[in-house]
């Protein structure tokens, strides 16, 4: 008797390049919800980081009569800032957060906790000119600062042009790529590295167009709408609304 030979199924040429396009397009659908998800994670995280610093800017306040942060003083230098050291940053970060400096006295990115400062869409990667220090993707509304002549900050409560704690900015996100952004890092002073928002167009929008704002009250939220608002730095700041989508 004869033994009978087993056929092998297999695939044809065309079978094995309709399965390929099939895959390819429900790779194609799957894609875009990954990638959503994907920065749902990242905008959330840097909420999160502003929640954080949040948190000390609150215990500043609980320190200094209910002013908000550092002032600004150019009595003796331009109004572009204090003394490197005692930016808003580096001083709730080193002060209120115990986030350790090195023995030069710096944020540096080699240290642990700083990172808070890092929104996780920064694009900047490692900062050729700041190598010993922790780059920062966040900055104050300039008003907040206080008046940069006499060196005095903004008070939170007593002033009835306060407008609602729960809409008024008191951190963004700085655009990063505006030139007085693109060497922004911790406990750094220069043209290039501000740690204030002077107009609406310098907050970024890393988040599917929209940005994350830390508010007065000390909750944190992403939007797309926002406006900087006008101040007088001898008084109060007079508007300074967002609009929350």
């Amino acid at each position: 008797m004869h033994g009978l030979k087993s056929e092998k199924a297999v695939f044809t040429l065309i079978e094995l390049l309709v399965v390929i396009a099939i895959i390819a397009i429900l790779a194609s659908m799957l894609l875009p919800a990954l990638n959503k998800a994907r920065e749902t994670g990242r905008k959330i995280a840097c909420v999160n980081n502003q929640k954080q610093i949040g948190t000390g800017f609150l215990m500043y306040r609980n320190d200094f009569n209910d002013y908000l942060m550092p002032s600004c003083n150019n009595t003796t230098s331009s109004p572009h800032l204090f003394t490197a050291n005692y930016h808003w940053d580096f001083y709730i970060g080193k002060n209120y957060m115990q986030f350790p400096v090195n023995s030069s006295g710096r944020a540096s990115k080699a240290l642990g906790g700083w990172k808070i400062y890092i929104c996780p869409n920064d694009t900047r990667g490692d900062l050729a000119s700041s190598a010993d220090h922790i780059k920062r993707s966040y900055a104050v509304p300039e008003a907040m600062l206080g008046d940069m002549t006499a060196g005095t900050g903004v008070k939170g409560r007593g002033f009835k042009n306060f407008i609602n704690y729960s809409k008024t900015i008191l951190m963004g996100e700085a655009d990063w790529t505006n030139s007085i952004f693109v060497s922004a890092a911790c406990g750094q002073s220069s043209s290039t590295s501000s740690v204030r928002l002077t107009t609406a167009t310098d907050v970024a929008r890393p988040h599917l167009s929209s940005a994350n704002f830390l508010f007065v009250d000390g909750h944190a939220g992403n939007t797309k709408t926002w406006k900087l608002g006008s101040y007088t730095y001898g008084a109060i700041q007079v508007s300074n609304n967002i609009t929350l989508d």
